[in-house]
């Protein structure tokens, strides 16, 4: 037995029409007829929720529009200085990459040993390192 999501009737499972959104959540039905009332009723809704934007003056939607602007520009230049920060600091350690590599194998090797999720989880965050000074170096401008 299911309930119909819009009149809440119970409705047997080989009678059931269901609705799925993204699919991922599934909507139970009594008929088509209710299926649709409910889809437009949403539709509406969301409608609505968007227009609420017109009401607002020129100047506030370009305050806005600029608002956002300066914080994506802002967050680029965050990018860009932790980016020159990490290519800094892989730059140092470069030249005794052959005493941290086997150094970082050996205390995988240790960790993965002694405790199994452990070391798959140091394992996760030394990948992560290399990715991210990876990406600093692609992303780092070019002077």
């Amino acid at each position: 037995m299911n309930i119909c999501k819009w009149c809440n009737t119970k409705v047997a499972d080989s009678d059931t029409v269901w609705y799925r959104r993204n699919l991922v959540l599934g909507y139970s039905f009594c008929s088509n007829k209710c299926a649709t009332q409910w889809k437009n009723s949403n539709q509406e809704f969301t409608n609505n929720g968007n227009n609420s934007n017109g009401s607002k003056t020129i100047e506030e939607l370009q305050y806005e529009r600029e608002e956002k602007k300066l914080r994506q520009e802002k967050n680029e230049q965050e990018n860009i200085e932790t980016a020159r920060k990490t290519m800094a600091l892989i730059r140092k350690l470069t030249p005794h990459w052959k005493i941290i590599i086997p150094t970082l194998i050996v205390i995988l090797s240790v960790v993965f040993y002694l405790n199994p999720m452990g070391g798959q989880i140091l394992s996760y965050i030394y990948l992560l390192l290399i990715i991210g000074a990876f990406w600093a170096y692609f992303t780092e401008p070019k002077e």
